[in-house]
């Protein structure tokens, strides 16, 4: 439910269902099938009631959505006044994709890596350029916080034969491939930097584990830009963040602060490394806890790092986008959301229907509770 597959599913609202054995080999083309895919459920030549059931949930799912959008076109505020920042997640420069660009305050997160896959050779620095360059002069002075090259896991590259590894998740991805592969890395750089003077560049880092990859990825930059000023070309003024989707990083928070500019909280990895449960694995998916206790705690505690800080902090993952848990988000301390452009008037509404000091009672109460469990109950109890 966190791949890539899924990702872009949701980015588009698509109902989908993912993980079930065997399916293809069951269904035949042309035959009538209900998705539910709240509840993970594909029914096979379903039954009229079936249909009829499924008709009326469609209608209401349509309804909810349009009372949504009511909220699409209006800033975001918390009941009593609190803004809230609503960035959107883009995998490219399309117009198509840039086009809620009216509706957001920032670039919650540019996934580069998606102008690498699916081809065969590596995109040049021109062509990286063009595609940085367009989508910052379409955001003007909005912050476009653009992830450097997020590869391995569940992302390969067809331009590439990398090495099979035994836990990709655990491998070497994204900040240690850029690492691994600093030409690959300075090109990236290089396109972002010269394409900097068009708009409110934030350069984030994944895949920070430590103080030294902060300050390793520093000294690249630092060397890229002073190439590029001896070049004669001309870079603006940016920021350098990090993600936090590595317990170890997460855990000195307090330190990272004094390192980075900024801050995006990765809840799917950070999800996965915390729970130690592979979050591609249909198998372990119980273990892979989003309302896992320790989530909760260690976002409130870099939260807190980094606002004492006066850095600026973000949500980016699935938890993000997830209407049960904004309040608890909010309450967390949380005032910057980067979600799927067709999760934004949700948010908004969400955010719209509760006060700041209703989310931090509801925070501190979650924090004391024990399980998972105990804490869906509870999200879904307050909004019955």
């Amino acid at each position: 439910m966190t791949s890539h597959a899924a990702i872009i599913a949701k980015s588009y609202r698509i109902p989908a269902v993912m993980g079930i054995s065997g399916l293809l080999e069951n269904v035949k083309q042309g035959q009538e099938a209900a998705v539910n895919a709240d509840e993970g459920k594909v029914i096979l030549d379903p039954q009229q009631s079936v249909m009829e059931e499924y008709a009326e949930k469609n209608r209401a799912f349509k309804e909810e959505i349009k009372q949504e959008e009511s909220f699409l076109e209006k800033e975001a505020y918390t009941e009593d006044g609190e803004k809230i920042d609503i960035g959107i997640n883009i995998a490219g420069s399309s117009d198509e994709e840039l086009a809620a660009e009216k509706y957001a305050d920032s670039v919650g997160v540019f996934r580069t890596e998606f102008l690498f896959m699916g081809r065969d050779t590596l995109p040049s620095e021109e062509e990286q350029f063009l595609s940085y360059k367009k989508v910052l002069e379409h955001f003007g002075q909005k912050p476009v916080i653009l992830r450097t090259l997020d590869i391995g896991g569940d992302k390969q590259l067809s331009s590439m034969k990398l090495p099979r590894e035994e836990n990709p998740f655990l491998g070497n991805r994204a900040l240690r491939f850029c690492f691994s592969n600093p030409e690959i890395f300075k090109t990236q750089l290089r396109a972002a930097l010269r394409a900097s003077v068009f708009g409110n560049l934030w350069l984030m880092l994944p895949m920070v584990a430590s103080i030294e990859d902060i300050r390793h990825a520093k000294e690249i930059i630092a060397s890229v830009k002073s190439e590029l000023e001896k070049e004669g070309v001309s870079c603006g003024n940016f920021k350098t963040g990090i993600m936090i989707e590595i317990p170890s990083i997460a855990l000195i928070a307090e330190q990272a602060a004094e390192e980075a500019d900024f801050a995006s909280i990765g809840t799917n990895d950070l999800c996965q490394y915390l729970c130690a449960a592979d979050r591609m694995n249909v198998e372990v998916e119980s273990y892979y806890q989003s309302y896992h206790p320790a989530m909760f705690k260690l976002i409130k505690e870099t939260v807190s790092a980094f606002s004492k800080a006066g850095k600026s902090i973000s949500i980016c993952g699935d938890l993000g986008s997830d209407i049960l848990a904004v309040p608890l988000l909010i309450g967390l301390g949380l005032k910057k959301f980067g979600i799927p452009s067709a999760f934004i008037a949700a948010v908004k509404k969400t955010a719209a229907s509760v006060t700041v000091k209703e989310c931090e009672k509801l925070a501190e109460h979650i924090l004391k509770l024990f399980t998972a469990a105990e804490i869906k109950k509870r999200l879904v109890e307050r909004i019955k």
